[in-house]
């Protein structure tokens, strides 16, 4: 993946390749032992994924007892109507997009503790029209770079984006969740993962 070769690139250039690991890998089936981590983090990536539930937890799995999760994604608005929920999905390219509340609910079944969760949706219309405003600044230089298709594509894909924030069909959260710490509470968070 391009992004992990650029991340890899920066670290070694930045003396830090001894202290940082990049792997590639699916979020549904993480290669990594139970109990691994202290801290799982995710930046507005669950959103692409085809089974929530199964990646939440995964997340779970290898945290260690006590471990947090933190992440952020972008959401759709529960009530969305069929036609734009079909046309926001088939944009992103997932089966799928969740609201605050889904993802609330799939934590506590999975036994976390809620600690923190933070709306971001204001900033989305925001974030994606200076991306917008930007694209159509360089819209003559990204086109000979990428090809005019591409940017014309690039514009509409903002273009609904925006429209979409400002009739608040999408948001953006953070959130924050800790695996539990005692064996008492552990079982019930087996219990509920179904293990």
């Amino acid at each position: 993946m391009v992004e992990i070769d650029a991340a890899e690139q920066q670290t070694r250039e930045r003396g830090l390749a001894h202290k940082v690991n990049f792997v590639r890998g699916d979020f549904h089936e993480l290669n990594f032992s139970a109990d691994s981590f202290d801290v799982v983090w995710s930046q507005d990536s669950f959103m692409y994924g085809a089974d929530k539930v199964r990646i939440l937890r995964e997340a779970s799995r290898v945290l260690k007892p006590g471990g947090v999760l933190n992440f952020t994604d972008i959401l759709v608005r529960s009530e969305l109507a069929p036609a734009l929920r079909h046309r926001l999905y088939e944009r992103v390219r997932t089966p799928e997009m969740w609201d605050s509340t889904r993802y609330l609910r799939a934590l506590l079944d999975l036994g976390f503790t809620i600690q923190r969760m933070e709306d971001w949706s204001q900033y989305v219309e925001a974030s994606y029209a200076a991306a917008l405003a930007e694209t159509l600044r360089r819209r003559e230089e990204l086109s000979e770079n990428l090809g005019a298709q591409t940017i014309s594509r690039t514009v509409e894909g903002l273009t609904f984006w925006v429209e979409m924030a400002k009739r608040s069909d999408v948001g953006w959260a953070f959130f924050v969740a800790r695996k539990p710490l005692v064996a008492r509470d552990r079982e019930k968070f087996d219990e509920r993962a179904g293990r």
